[in-house]
């Protein structure tokens, strides 16, 4: 099983970075498949230091729970890609103090 799923993390993170994966598309993907992506965002973000103010406590389901309340609540952004979807719902949420890029990149398509 976790062999599974890191194949499916993988297998996300690289549907991503080769074709600017959108909301519209993330939301075609299976319960598991959803929740296998942002699990490995959240990894990369986490391991990439970004500043929010995680403590720790937060698991992947209720990171998972506040992408997918952003996606139901903000139906107009789900043609973004899905790093602007997750930076946007988690800097919110999370009140994180974020990289320029991510910021500047969501005010952008705004």
């Amino acid at each position: 099983m976790k062999k599974l799923l890191i194949v499916a993390i993988l297998t996300m993170m690289a549907a991503n970075a080769q074709a600017g994966l959108t909301g519209n598309t993330y939301m075609t993907f299976s319960l598991d498949g959803q929740q296998a992506y942002i699990a490995g965002y959240t990894e990369g973000i986490t391991f990439m230091g970004a500043n929010c103010n995680f403590d720790g406590s937060q698991t992947y389901l209720q990171i998972f729970n506040i992408v997918e309340k952003y996606l139901r609540n903000n139906p107009e952004n789900t043609h973004w890609e899905m790093s602007l979807i997750y930076g946007d719902a988690i800097m919110k949420a999370f009140d994180c103090k974020g990289s320029d890029a991510v910021i500047k990149a969501t005010e952008a398509v705004k």
